[in-house]
């Protein structure tokens, strides 16, 4: 499971557009609903993997058998020994003695959240809102874009500040120390975290901010190869209040394709000027949603 914040941008401050704008994007699997599914055709794939299974586990003499496989290893329950003239609403097999024919995935390919929750903008840093006020949706002009790129900006410098004076000569990334010692993570381990750099980080700062900025090893590396502009630059290439925005024509514009335990792939390098560009084309006029996400 992830979380990951999106904000929607809608024409009216009416629920209802929310939802249909996010619609395209639910996950079949989890949702229940078909609006957006198609039969994906996963034959050669369910074969395969059929194939590569030990004897023991699925005997290939069994007519059965690949049913059994099939609803093992992919869910599937409905088996035709020929395709039916309606396709059913779910995934499902055709299979004819005892061989399999086609296998289909019913799903939405688009998918991106299993569920959300829109929530107020109370608690945010860049909308000006009165105390009581728990309005699910504000007017993007209330939403103060500069604040938030510069005080993205003068984080991205305070951590480079506090970071850049403990790095000492001969610093070793985690890259390095991984390529140095490729058979030995325990001993590429002990290699990063004991040089002199990171020795004198951790005794200067708590624990607490410590983790944070070694949680993603990639950020004391950054600051440790590049200058004070160089990395504000970087950081600022993918820096957004959010993971994902929809526009009001529907369009999902994200910085990465987000999976299980925050595992993400296909980032956009240069996600911030990506939703600045999309963020520039919606009217003043048009309201804001943040929804907390999952999947």
């Amino acid at each position: 499971m992830s979380h990951f914040t999106t904000y929607v941008f809608t024409k009216t401050n009416d629920q209802e557009e929310l939802d249909r704008l996010m619609l395209p994007y639910h996950e079949y699997e989890c949702t229940g609903i078909t609006d957006y599914c198609i039969h994906q055709d996963i034959t050669a794939e369910c074969q395969k993997d059929f194939d590569d299974t030990d004897e023991e586990d699925y005997n290939r003499l069994d007519p059965t058998a690949i049913e059994q496989f099939l609803e093992d290893d992919r869910g599937i329950t409905n088996y035709y020994e020929e395709e039916p003239r309606k396709k059913p609403l779910n995934s499902y097999a055709v299979i004819k003695d005892g061989k399999l024919i086609a296998a289909y995935d019913f799903t939405n390919p688009n998918h991106k959240w299993d569920y959300y929750v829109p929530y107020s903008w109370q608690k945010s840093e860049y909308v000006d809102v009165d105390d009581d006020d728990e309005s699910k949706a504000i007017l993007k002009s209330k939403f103060d874009i500069a604040k938030y790129l510069k005080r993205a900006e003068n984080k991205a410098r305070d951590k480079f500040n506090l970071v850049k004076p403990h790095i000492k000569e001969g610093y070793i990334t985690w890259k390095q120390a991984r390529e140095q010692n490729a058979d030995n993570i325990d001993k590429a381990r002990e290699i990063y975290n004991g040089q002199a750099s990171q020795v004198s980080l951790k005794n200067a700062i708590d624990s607490r901010t410590y983790f944070d900025l070694t949680f993603n090893c990639n950020t004391v590396d950054d600051i440790a190869i590049m200058n004070e502009e160089d990395y504000v630059k970087h950081v600022l290439r993918t820096a957004a209040p959010f993971w994902a925005m929809v526009n009001p024509e529907g369009e999902w514009i994200e910085a990465g394709h987000m999976g299980w335990w925050a595992v993400t792939w296909d980032e956009d390098e240069d996600f911030s000027k990506t939703w600045q560009e999309a963020w520039k084309k919606i009217p003043d006029d048009c309201y804001i949603w943040v929804c907390d996400c999952h999947t």
